[in-house]
């Protein structure tokens, strides 16, 4: 997966697979692959078309609104139960193409470990100096996101951009405010 922004290198393929699970009781356990080496395929430029620019994620919440609440129970004036994620990928005015198959949406659970909330296809616009893809996703936090440990703490949330060839770009994050 390349960086923000990094459309075009190609040598960030991977060089094995960590996968951490976590059980109800609490259990945990994590298995890595043996090295790929060889076998992996060659990375690719990001994007079925040329991309200008993709992201950054917005989070967009409903009016006055400054925090999701994940039971909905008792909510507070100043909270949501959702929040609205959104990306924006610019590509050429001559281009005929989504460029990206799927965007998929995460969050933050822990330092580097991002858990998928969800996916969104592509919405075309286009005006005569512009042509964009708009991905968007209304997430309803569940129990698994971290409300904020601390008051004005918040849970990091980033789209992924992955062609028909599996590359992928990821998009600079966005912070939203999450309480119990």
């Amino acid at each position: 997966m390349n960086n923000a922004g990094d459309f075009a290198t190609t040598t960030n393929q991977p060089t094995g697979i960590s996968l951490s699970v976590l059980d109800q009781a609490g259990g945990s356990a994590t298995v890595a692959s043996p090295v790929f080496g060889a076998n992996a395929q060659a990375c690719g430029a990001v994007g079925a078309t040329p991309v200008n620019t993709f992201g950054p994620t917005v989070a967009t919440l409903a009016a006055t609104k400054t925090e999701v609440d994940i039971d909905g129970a008792t909510l507070a004036t100043t909270s949501a139960t959702t929040a609205t994620l959104s990306i924006v990928a610019d590509v050429p005015l001559n281009t005929a193409v989504d460029p990206f198959a799927r965007v998929e949406f995460y969050y933050e659970t822990a330092p580097n470990v991002w858990r998928l909330a969800g996916s969104a296809n592509g919405v075309l616009a286009q005006t005569p100096t512009t042509r964009t893809y708009t991905y968007t996703f209304v997430w309803d936090p569940d129990a698994n996101v971290p409300s904020a440990p601390l008051p004005g703490a918040s849970v990091n949330v980033m789209a992924v951009g992955v062609d028909a060839q599996g590359d992928a770009v990821q998009t600079v994050t966005a912070a939203v405010l999450i309480v119990p």
